[in-house]
């Protein structure tokens, strides 16, 4: 499926978002019915509505007027008008069209209006018939063009645009030789030819109740029942809009529908005014259909009843002159006094009409719905917010109004707003289910919804593609990355395509005018876990000339979400702005070097040597997942770029292990030349991360191959701690030995590693090297000697002023104690780190020896306390070994407590997880099952596996262990 978007404001040579549609599909009443839509009024429903008043009266003149020809070019006029807003919108120049059909109408209507046939002259008949032939064409021309297959209005684009504009070139030269000024096809003009109309029915209106009131007199006096002289002031006029019905599928917004409700129909003291209220939103998240819900609301039409609510379509209004006939529209009014602002006020001042403007006029509501397109007028919203004050001056008239903002219109007037967000997961999946019944079951749809953002109109168009298509969840997930937000419907309007909902809102007015504000959304796109104020300002978009207008344009149109403090774009809204056809370079290449510097000013920070290492990690923790989607978009390799790759995958290992990012850079560095160094260093990080992650042979093949290309380089430091690394990927894998077994393949790493750190004078290493053969010669038994060279690395590392290797000496020399069973000494070692604990590594180190002292001492809660924050911890840092060692202590300490129920779930927890290890842990699956065995039957005797794996993980009595 061809990404086809409303796409224009990235690329200033592409056409307009309307001419990438795929074409205009039929919409019947059926359509309505049967797409289970999230409720929003129809194309056909603003026409009928804001458009029909004007029509109707433009066709009622033009049949009163005895001059032939007439009337014919009127209706066809009517009926390009009304193909412009339906089956003719996705034409670039659907609005113009519609603009001049309706001048040429309304000039020649206004040229013979009062005119009688007699005083036609010749001229005046050719130039009618003259019109006529001109609105045929263009009718033809445009049913032809609209009548094509999508994929044939896609190939034959420029060539449609150059017939349409033959069109208006047409109806142009129509308009000259019907000697109309240039510049009649202007707003303001035509405005004054709708009022010059409008008067002039008016007249003929009140004319003809003039002589029926006079027949009903002589009526009456024949039937000597004459009735009391009506009031002179009644006028006949037009029914007011009435609100469309709100939808069947609508869910999530009852809480919210009910605050409305009652905020509308509480009662309002005498003196005091109307409530207003504001819906604002996003495109898409249902504010109209919400709005309609509250109108529909039992309650509100007790106290609105449905002849007082009238809907105000705004949509269209894309100037001042057209929200005024919209609002003329809207109330039925037929009489002008040529100031539109006065006969709207004076309307509304009358109530229902049922009362005089200076009596007791009943309440109104107005629905004033997508009020954003009259707001971000150019240059109109002074003039609109004055309508607006002047309205609130009526107290018997309420305002529900909606619009995509993030603040209410017109400051200073007392909105009562709510920001409609997201619909919870139960009423998505509601939604979903409603409109696609086969697809409520599936057990990806959570899935898929989270992936939309639970927006409702998301939500439904997406139904729909299901039930189209039957995908299952999945596959649609899979589409919609491919694809993107263009599967999300194919009409020409915000209620039925996803792009055209979001493109209204991107190439809106005020988008426009601050170029700047593109970019920003674009640079928060790229951040899925949106970002600060001040990350912005200091790197994000710290090239910005007017950030803090680029935020207010954003806010304004409500296409930046803000929670707290961080700033944010909708999921669905970042798919549309990241589509990588369309995305713009310079901003990607911009973001991409933001995340190099901040990596290479907070990355470098070590615990225990730099006093800002806390800082760091905290602004390293808030950017971690925007620091990995921007940098994962780079396909580009440089020497800094690898380098910020490594910083990341390193802060990664130290915190929760993942792979995506080192491997991104494994491939990033494999396409460069002379690319030695840098490999070595990506190969050497991601062993690290796959031995945390207990990919041993894996992490065994990277280090192998990294120390090879480090001795080639040279670089010996590096080379030596590979040595190091692969001494501990040794005494976790069993077939090279592990604790209790011989060792003897593990001390000549060290030896060979300890004598390439004395080689090079690096005494950092050789005290390293010390700990981990300690912990040799403790599998061993040999306390003396491990103890001896425990000490030794601790006063090396006093001499070098390093706190985090003291500390993790320390938690070697208690956890040496508590082998020795001299459990004393290992709490005194113990809690001499707490003061000086760093790092996630120590942290866990610690209180899982801390636990099993408590164990061992027999203080159970105490234990089960520090073990569930060991568990949780360790999960949350994605360590799976640590996370099953946590969940077996939680085992063994629940079976003292004698929950043995609740010790067997968490040893079958536990056999779990050692089983998921990728490699390893069988004999922690041996222990697990004789743990379970043992919960069944105390008096069961350990097979020498079983014994051999439980020696190896606990210095106690085998048989006191549970």
């Amino acid at each position: 499926m061809p990404s086809l978007r409303f796409r224009a404001h990235f690329k200033s040579q592409e056409p307009s978002g309307k001419d990438k549609g795929k074409g205009k599909e039929k919409e019947t009443a059926k359509d309505d019915v049967d797409d289970g839509l999230v409720h929003k009024p129809t194309t056909g429903e603003y026409v009928g509505e804001a458009g029909r008043g004007f029509l109707l009266i433009l066709e009622a003149v033009a049949d009163e007027i005895p001059v032939p020809g007439v009337g014919v070019v009127v209706r066809l006029a009517v009926g390009i008008i009304k193909g412009c807003e339906g089956s003719y919108a996705t034409l670039e120049c659907a609005e113009e069209l519609k603009l001049h059909a309706k001048t040429l109408a309304a000039a020649l209507v206004d040229a013979v209006k009062g005119m009688k046939a007699e005083d036609v002259q010749e001229k005046l008949k050719a130039d009618i018939a003259s019109l006529e032939r001109d609105l045929r064409y263009v009718q033809q021309t445009l049913d032809e063009i609209v009548s094509q297959h999508a994929l044939l209005l896609l190939l034959f684009r420029n060539l449609n645009d150059d017939k349409v504009r033959k069109c208006m070139d047409r109806l142009k030269n129509s308009l000259e030789r019907f000697h109309l000024s240039r510049d009649i096809d202007h707003a303001s003009t035509l405005d004054q030819l709708e009022k010059q109309i409008l008067a002039f029915h008016s007249r003929q209106e009140t004319s003809i109740g003039q002589i029926q009131d006079a027949v009903d007199d002589v009526k009456a006096i024949l039937d000597e029942r004459l009735p009391l002289p009506s009031s002179s002031s009644s006028k006949p006029r037009l029914v007011r809009a009435l609100v469309p019905s709100n939808s069947e599928i609508f869910h999530g917004r009852d809480a919210l529908v009910a605050k409305f409700v009652q905020l509308f129909t509480r009662v309002v003291p005498e003196g005091q005014k109307r409530p207003w209220a504001c819906i604002l939103g996003p495109g898409g998240m249902g504010k109209t259909s919400t709005a309609l819900a509250v109108m529909a609301h039992p309650e509100l039409k007790k106290c609105f009843p449905v002849e007082n609510q009238v809907w105000v379509p705004c949509v269209k209004a894309t100037s001042v002159a057209l929200f005024f006939d919209t609002l003329y529209s809207a109330l039925g009014i037929t009489h002008s006094s040529g100031n539109a602002r006065n006969d709207i006020l004076q309307e509304l001042r009358r109530g229902n009409g049922d009362a005089d403007a200076d009596a007791n006029p009943t309440p109104l509501v107005l629905l004033l719905d997508n009020f954003e397109t009259p707001w971000n007028v150019g240059g109109g919203r002074a003039e609109v917010a004055q309508v607006l004050r002047d309205i609130h001056q009526i107290p018997h008239v309420a305002v529900l109004l909606t619009m995509r903002a993030a603040l209410p219109p017109c400051e200073g007037l007392p909105w009562y707003h709510m920001d409609l967000a997201a619909v919870d997961a139960r009423s998505a999946h509601r939604i979903y289910s409603a409109i696609y019944p086969g697809g409520g079951t599936d057990p990806g749809l959570p899935g898929l919804l989270a992936m939309v953002g639970q927006m409702p109109l998301a939500i439904t168009l997406m139904a729909k593609v299901g039930k189209l298509t039957g995908l299952t969840a999945e596959k649609l997930v899979r589409e919609y990355k491919r694809v993107g937000t263009a599967m999300l419907g194919r009409g020409s309007d915000a209620e039925h395509s996803m792009d055209v909902c979001i493109g209204l809102s991107v190439e809106s007015a005020p988008m426009k005018q601050h170029p700047e504000a593109m970019e920003l959304l674009a640079a928060v796109a790229m951040l899925p876990g949106g970002t600060t104020y001040e990350m912005l300002a200091g790197w994000w978009a710290r090239d910005l000339g007017n950030l803090m207008g680029a935020l207010e344009v954003l806010r304004e149109t409500s296409l930046l979400e803000k929670r707290n403090k961080t700033f944010f774009v909708l999921p669905v809204i970042r798919r549309y702005i990241l589509d990588p056809s369309c995305f713009p370079g310079k901003v990607r290449t911009a973001m991409i070097e933001s995340a190099c510097q901040f990596l290479n000013h907070h990355g470098k920070s070590r615990p225990g040597n730099d006093p800002a290492f806390v800082q760091h990690a905290v602004a390293l923790h808030g950017e971690e997942g925007n620091l990995q989607a921007v940098l994962l978009q780079t396909t580009a390799p440089t020497p800094r770029l690898i380098a910020s790759l490594i910083l990341l995958a390193q802060y990664q290992c130290s915190t929760r292990p993942r792979t995506l990012v080192i491997q991104h850079a494994l491939r990033l560095v494999q396409g460069m030349e002379s690319n030695c160094v840098l490999l070595a260093r990506v190969l050497f990080h991601y062993g690290n991360i796959a031995l945390r992650l207990c990919s041993y042979k894996a992490a065994k093949a990277y280090f192998t191959r990294a120390r090879s290309m480090f001795l080639e380089i040279p670089d010996m430091k590096h080379a030596a701690e590979c040595l190091v690394h692969l001494f501990h990927i040794m005494r976790r894998t069993d077939d090279l030995g592990g604790p209790g077994a011989t060792g003897k393949f593990q001390a000549p790493l060290l030896w060979k590693a300890q004598a390439e750190f004395e080689a090079i004078g690096n005494k950092y290493g050789v005290a390293l090297c010390f700990i981990h053969l300690g912990t040799v010669q403790q599998s061993f038994g040999r306390w003396d000697m491990a103890m001896d060279l425990l000490f030794r690395a601790r006063e090396m590392f006093a001499e070098l002023g390093d706190q985090v290797v003291l500390t993790y000496c320390a938690l070697k020399i208690a956890n040496l104690y508590y082998w020795n069973q001299n459990f004393r000494q290992a709490e005194i070692w113990a809690a001499r780190s707490q003061s000086a604990s760093f790092g996630q590594h120590l942290y866990l180190m610690r209180t899982q020896l801390l636990a099993r002292l408590c164990l061992i001492r027999g203080h159970y809660e105490r234990a089960l306390r520090m073990l569930r924050r060991l568990y949780e911890s360790s999960k949350a840092f994605g360590l799976p070994l640590e996370t099953a060692n946590a969940m077996e202590q939680m085992g063994r300490t629940l079976a003292k407590m004698g929950k043995k129920t609740d010790a067997e779930k968490a040893f079958k927890a536990c056999l779990a997880m050692y089983g998921a290890l990728p490699e390893g842990g069988e004999g922690d699956v041996t222990r697990c099952r004789y743990f379970l065995k043992r919960l069944k039957d105390p008096r069961v005797v350990p097979t020498a596996a079983e014994r051999k794996s439980l020696v190896e993980m606990y210095p106690e009595d085998v048989d006191d262990l549970l």
